[in-house]
């Protein structure tokens, strides 16, 4: 009876969140705040972590924009870094920081080491995919990327980068690859971070609970 006690309302959780299509966590960034004239404007994104099986990332402008592949005067490039073991300390330098570095975007560095990066200008070569690299530049995986009218999304599975859960990650996005000055996500020092869906969060909290009991005992008679 404890043990239901126990684990009936975590169940309820579960039951009440729903197992697929739970809406990600979206984050704004201000309107306007594009460095030095008309760049690339981020006005929204998120990274998420469905089913705690793959990353999905999202990025939505002011204005339409286009993939490299279009080689259109708004066609985007930049990065996503990703700090895998949310460690500043460690990986490699951010584009963010480099961008600040050579002058080309405002506001303060970024605490983020880069152990992986996702490389928009390789859609250039490759349509519809994009380059995933280590903190060496060496190419992990290409992964496909679908773009809309004022953005584009892009999902891979969580053991391409050594399978490390949540994690802070950063966004640069440019109108040139090599690069020119564009806008940033998030502006401060402080990195964004990878957010699980409800459903995910309730189906971890439901393994939890089954771990703690597989581990009870029962006391000795007597």
């Amino acid at each position: 009876m404890t043990a239901l006690r126990f684990v009936l309302p975590v169940l309820a959780c579960v039951c009440l969140v729903p197992a697929a299509g739970a809406a990600p966590i979206v984050f704004g960034d201000p309107a306007g705040d594009v460095f030095n004239g008309a760049n690339p404007d981020i006005v929204s994104y998120y990274g998420d972590f469905p089913n705690l099986s793959h990353y999905s990332f999202n990025v939505t402008f002011a204005a339409p924009i286009a993939p490299p592949s279009a080689m259109a005067a708004n066609s985007i490039y930049g990065y996503i870094d990703l700090d895998t073991d949310s460690n500043p300390a460690t990986g490699g330098l951010s584009s963010i920081n480099a961008a600040i570095g050579a002058n080309m975007l405002a506001g303060p560095p970024i605490d983020l080491g880069v152990e992986y990066y996702i490389a928009l200008g390789d859609e250039l070569f490759s349509p519809g995919l994009v380059g995933l690299y280590d903190q060496n530049n060496v190419l992990v995986a290409q992964i496909p990327i679908a773009f809309a009218a004022n953005g584009f999304t892009l999902t891979f599975p969580e053991g391409l980068i050594g399978s490390p859960g949540v994690f802070n990650y950063g966004v640069y996005m440019a109108f040139d690859n090599n690069p020119f000055p564009g806008d940033r996500a998030p502006n401060g020092s402080t990195p964004a971070r990878i957010t699980p869906e409800p459903a995910s969060l309730a189906l971890l909290a439901l393994g939890l609970a089954g771990a703690g009991l597989a581990c009870r005992r029962r006391k000795p008679a007597g």
